[in-house]
């Protein structure tokens, strides 16, 4: 099973050649051109000719499977390109099944109606997680658009999780903030003085420079100072005027 490198058009046809109507990928085209392939290169989007005869892919299978002579179900695992789907570190133009047999394998396709209970299966497992552990974890923070604009790992290499934002430039392969000299109850924060160098060290345990001490599970607040002025000057006016009206209904006695 080989990942794809460019787009195609499924089409609706059969093993016929492509037409107007009968428009999808074939052994020679991504989709109907003239039935021939005379080169895509250099690569031309808009050219409906696979760069080679028989499918532009990965020459790296994302895994491989024995296929027997008998009717049975075969099984592939693509959990790790998934997920670099998934972190936009791959683009996902589908995959192709590729055979080493010299005689031909048949695979019952997705539109197959004599026996739909014969048709390929994808099987998704996992796991909900609410939750932000605290030994290891990552966390990624988008804009409106959906890019990354920051990303922060701890405790240990996030594996694949770390591969979009590595791909835009706000992680480098493999970092985390270590957890070392962290204690029950230390908040991991954005360092204010950093520079955002997109490194390990742009995080501490104190939840920031700027921060008094660590805050766990508290929602980000306005600095204490801010708040403690007015409150304080509406006291004061509060004790005046009570006052007064207490000299005043003195004074009247």
């Amino acid at each position: 099973l080989h990942r794809l490198n460019h787009t195609w058009n499924e089409g609706t046809g059969d093993s016929a050649s492509n037409s107007g109507t009968v428009n999808g990928t074939t052994w020679l085209e991504r989709w109907y051109g003239n039935n021939a392939n005379d080169g895509n290169d250099p690569w031309d989007e808009n050219d409906p000719d696979w760069a080679a005869v028989g499918g532009d892919y990965d020459s790296s299978a994302e895994t491989t499977a024995s296929v027997g002579n008998n009717a049975q179900w075969v099984n592939w695992t693509i959990t790790d390109l998934v997920q670099k789907w998934v972190n936009n570190s791959k683009p996902n133009y589908g995959l192709i099944l590729i055979s080493n047999f010299v005689s031909d394998k048949i695979f019952y396709s997705s539109d197959y109606t004599t026996a739909p209970s014969l048709r390929p299966k994808l099987t998704i497992n996992y796991t909900l997680n609410t939750m932000l552990e605290n030994d290891k974890d990552d966390i990624v923070l988008l804009d409106s658009a959906g890019k990354i604009v920051d990303y922060v790992a701890w405790g240990a290499d996030a594996g694949t999780d770390d591969d979009g934002a590595v791909a835009v430039g706000q992680w480098d392969e493999g970092d985390f903030v270590s957890l070392t000299g962290y204690v029950e109850g230390d908040t991991l924060g954005r360092n204010g003085t950093s520079a955002d160098t997109d490194q390990p060290a742009d995080w501490e345990n104190s939840c920031g420079a700027d921060m008094n001490s660590p805050t766990p599970g508290a929602a980000n607040i306005p600095e204490f100072k801010t708040i403690f002025i007015p409150i304080f000057a509406v006291s004061i006016i509060f004790i005046m005027l009570t006052n007064k009206r207490n000299m005043n209904k003195y004074t009247k006695n």
